[in-house]
């Protein structure tokens, strides 16, 4: 367990309340990915988001009772943040795709 060498941990607007208002497994998962970031460790199954020429912004995604959950981390030498966390429906973002390819 590192505890001593630590990044610090900025959040930013409400990203703290937003990931309380999660469900328990995905708060874990995310929390656990935070935790990694903080470490200076890569999470496990995150992916670095393109088109931000390798800036350490990273999103991780979990799925959890037909809901697909995000949650964006930014690394840089002097910190980890959590940039956001949120949440998209499955069932809405199907009925979209169904609507724009007919």
């Amino acid at each position: 367990m590192v505890i001593g060498n630590l990044k610090p941990l900025a959040w930013i607007a409400n990203s703290r309340t937003a990931l309380k208002e999660l469900p328990d497994q995905v708060q874990r998962t995310f929390g656990y990915a935070l935790y990694l970031a903080q470490c200076g460790d890569h999470p496990p199954g995150a992916k670095p988001l393109k088109g931000f020429g390798g800036g350490g912004v990273v999103e991780v995604i979990e799925d959890h009772d037909r809901s697909t959950y995000r949650a964006f981390t930014l690394s840089s030498l002097k910190a980890s943040t959590s940039c956001m966390c949120s949440r998209k429906n499955r069932r809405k973002a199907a009925q979209r795709r169904s609507r724009t390819s007919t």
